[in-house]
């Protein structure tokens, strides 16, 4: 009986997945204009993609052949979210490593923007996870410790898309958010999990893009089922709006694709509707921008792999610094995102897909335990 549920549970989470995603793509298609109609290399992709105990629905070919072309590779957002994430990512592990404020705890110094002060679960920390009885005397030491004139406060558990970040200003020897200084209060309005960091200094290369945000790089980095390697199979870059401090699309910014061998950049920013334009924030992308340091990038993304043991699927935002030294903001679990890629260089787990939609159909009888809800 216990089975019978837990069949029936996942069952209808997947169909419900899959309704609210076909209702979402449809909404995609009409707004960039696109027919929902068979496109070439359908039936050939259907084919592909059929096994894995879901429906293929074809509307996710439909949309992203219109900016990628005939990719077999393109991957179906509901088995995306429902059977690949899942199965590479076993969810009994990913509440752990998803909270922001143990990534001090994960990678060695250097690999993250300096912390300066943390809250876990309503209780205070330093940087070392010693237990701080905080006040306004001691918060304001803290901050001047940073040596820096700007600080970020962002949320560490439940945190997407930017949502919720803040940033701290010294301005004439006080510290200041919106007007207002700074003070225990005022922070712990903020919730009770969250991490104060330094502002990373981008690399001015990467700063032209629009100064005010920093403009992460996010990478999709697997480790194969087969050889254990870590690669990078896709890669976008990350604009914020004029004048906005984050660079998600979700809060007005764009995306581009990043040619993973080169490190070129291509010709069309995407908001998060999928809608391109050659220009944005009045910088002209029809001309040619190859990113610097891209092999230090690749080389530092891959290390990533080596200190998240339990996972095999992460999205990495990682910032290249002043100097080329990347750093690597946070790596996503779950929510892989990857509309961001297929909107813009081709199928996210690109020449990896075929050996990660063999390993899912082999392992599909431990779905219903690793099942993300």
């Amino acid at each position: 009986m216990k089975r019978y549920i837990k069949q029936i549970a996942k069952l209808g989470l997947i169909t419900y997945h899959a309704y609210k995603q076909n209702n979402f793509y449809k909404k995609l298609l009409r707004l960039n204009h696109f027919p929902n109609k068979e496109q070439p290399g359908e039936e050939a992709w259907l084919k592909k993609w059929s096994g894995l105990g879901m429906k293929v629905n074809p509307v996710y070919y439909r949309l992203f052949y219109h900016y990628i072309g005939e990719d077999m590779n393109i991957m179906p957002e509901d088995i995306s979210h429902d059977i690949v994430e899942p199965l590479l990512n076993p969810s009994r592990f990913v509440k752990y490593y998803t909270d922001k404020n143990i990534f001090d705890r994960l990678f060695p110094e250097g690999y993250l923007p300096r912390t300066i002060l943390r809250r876990m679960n309503g209780f205070w920390y330093d940087a070392q996870y010693r237990r701080l009885q905080l006040d306004d005397e001691l918060l304001i030491q803290l901050l001047n410790s940073s040596n820096s004139d700007k600080l970020i406060v962002k949320p560490t558990v439940e945190g997407m898309s930017g949502r919720n970040i803040i940033m701290l200003r010294r301005e004439e020897g006080c510290w200041k958010h919106d007007g207002l200084e700074v003070s225990v209060n005022m922070l712990q309005q903020r919730g009770v999990n969250f991490i104060v960091q330094e502002c990373v200094v981008q690399h001015e290369y990467i700063s032209q893009f629009n100064p005010t945000s920093v403009n992460t790089l996010r990478l999709t980095l697997y480790r194969s089922v087969k050889t254990d390697e870590c690669v990078v199979t896709s890669a976008i870059m990350r604009i914020g709006g004029k004048g906005s401090v984050v660079d998600n699309a979700h809060a007005g910014g764009g995306y581009i694709g990043i040619n993973v061998e080169n490190g070129k950049l291509c010709h069309k920013v995407l908001d998060q509707w999928g809608r391109s334009q050659d220009t944005f924030n009045d910088i002209d992308f029809s001309k040619d921008y190859i990113l610097p340091h891209w092999d230090n990038v690749l080389t530092f993304a891959k290390t990533i792999g080596d200190y998240v043991p339990h996972h095999r699927l992460l999205a990495l935002d990682i910032v290249l610094g002043k100097g080329g030294v990347p750093q690597i903001l946070e790596f996503n679990i779950t929510s892989y995102s990857m509309w961001l890629f297929q909107f813009t260089i081709g199928g996210a787990l690109g020449k990896y897909t075929d050996e990660i939609i063999e390993y899912c159909k082999d392992n599909q009888n431990s779905l219903e335990y690793q099942l993300l809800i």
